[in-house]
């Protein structure tokens, strides 16, 4: 216990080290960390309007989806975008263009016009496509490779403190009225808007050869991305890993939904329980860091965040009391957090800047698309009577199965130097 602490205390160091030597990296994850915020207030505002609204399985689904699934059919579109321009100025604009748009949603909010919330909503989501991709692919030009992890880590861990914030801030916001809780969160977007104009220019690089990128269509870029990955098994492992777990993690989370009022009260415990999860996800990327600082065994820790991962959300969705809920989305937070950082670590170092955003995009759609499946997938269960441990139990057996597809028969190993990410 005591060489952990020691190695914790070792790894926030860096993190604290790393945020003061690259000012760049510092204002990129600000930005992000300041929208998120604010966008996790909104997310429990909305939600809580559709169980007041008095909502089943299927309505809270729909919710889900609306806030979801625009994103994911424009992220191919919106990867290719953030390859062709600027990666800092696609990340101003959207910031700017999401806060008119959650004003918009006050209004709504105001008027009790709900259905004009829910279109809003839509519109904000495929919005949002456009900003993760973007993001994502300029972390590794704003750190130097070696400190990729790290920096991963940093993101990872930090994002779910601003989760768990979000929620919580969310929850007890929301309790007050929704329009307060999604004026903040327009707020927030300015705020990012104005850390991200700080960063210096974020071009996409030229190709090997010094010529730029070619450019015949954004679905033609994408494809070239697809065929890159497709030979490249441990990239194809870390471009996937989460959509398995998000699968699962979609259906835990509808069981949050229906249960929170239960537990610890609609809006409170909704805040409460994600917030708690969110606790987890900062555990688990502390915990990557400091078992690869010691030559731990990737291929081990990681398939111990996918089991990690499901037994918390099997023991969620069990739960018959808040004590159990709580410890069980700990640990369905520690397995989440942990895989986001080793699937994101891997694909930054792994992945040629001029293909970052794209196969970013690629990476954002498998886990849009399996947490939006879980979700639907359950809610139609709950509604034909199944129970909730049940659903998220075949769909945790699903998502095991496919992990195992992911990672065997090979094992994980370091990149070569003519892999890497030239920094």
């Amino acid at each position: 216990m005591v060489a952990a602490t020691l190695h914790a205390a070792i790894r926030m160091s860096a993190a604290i080290q790393l945020l003061r030597r690259r000012p760049d990296f510092r204002r990129l994850w600000l930005g992000n960390m300041v929208s998120q915020l604010g966008d996790w207030i909104g997310w429990v505002a909305v939600a809580v309007l559709a169980l007041h609204g008095g909502g089943g399985p299927m309505d809270v689904a729909v919710v889900f989806v609306a806030h979801h699934l625009p994103a994911a059919a424009l992220t191919p579109v919106s990867g290719a975008l953030a390859d062709r321009f600027d990666r800092r100025r696609v990340l101003i604009v959207v910031s700017l263009l999401l806060s008119v748009t959650t004003l918009l949603m006050v209004a709504a909010a105001m008027a009790s016009m709900i259905g004009l919330l829910q279109g809003l909503l839509v519109v904000r989501s495929a919005m949002t496509a456009f900003f993760s991709p973007a993001e994502r692919a300029a972390l590794p030009r704003v750190v130097h490779r070696d400190e990729i992890l790290v920096a991963s880590a940093v993101d990872a861990g930090t994002w779910s403190v601003v989760f768990s914030l979000g929620m919580a801030l969310g929850g007890l916001l929301t309790a007050l009225g929704p329009a307060l809780a999604l004026a903040i969160d327009a707020l927030t977007f300015v705020a990012a808007a104005m850390l991200f104009a700080r960063l210096p220019p974020i071009p996409p690089e030229s190709s090997n050869s010094g010529a730029r990128v070619d450019k015949p269509s954004m679905w033609g870029e994408l494809l070239t991305a697809l065929r890159y990955m497709g030979p490249r098994a441990e990239l194809r492992q870390a471009i996937l890993a989460k959509g398995p777990l998000a699968l699962a993690g979609g259906a835990a989370w509808l069981a949050l939904a229906m249960k929170s009022e239960a537990l610890a009260g609609a809006a409170v415990g909704f805040g409460l329980l994600n917030a708690i999860r969110g606790v987890g996800t900062g555990i688990g990327p502390a915990l990557v860091a400091w078992r690869l600082s010691r030559n731990g065994m990737r291929a081990r820790l990681w398939t111990g965040a996918y089991v990690a991962g499901l037994l918390g959300m099997l023991g969620f969705a069990a739960a018959d009391s808040l004590g159990t809920a709580l410890l069980a989305v700990v640990a369905w937070g520690v397995g989440s957090g942990a895989n986001w950082v080793l699937s994101g670590e891997r694909i930054a170092v792994l992945v040629p800047d001029r293909l970052q955003a794209r196969l970013n995009a690629v990476d954002q759609i498998s886990m849009i698309l399996g947490q939006t499946l879980g979700v639907v997938l359950l809610a139609a269960w709950l509604t034909g009577g199944g129970s909730a441990a049940t659903g998220v139990g075949l769909l945790a057996a699903v998502a095991a199965v496919a992990w195992a597809l992911l990672a065997w028969p090979r094992r994980l190993r370091e990149p070569s130097a003519t892999e890497a990410v030239r920094v």
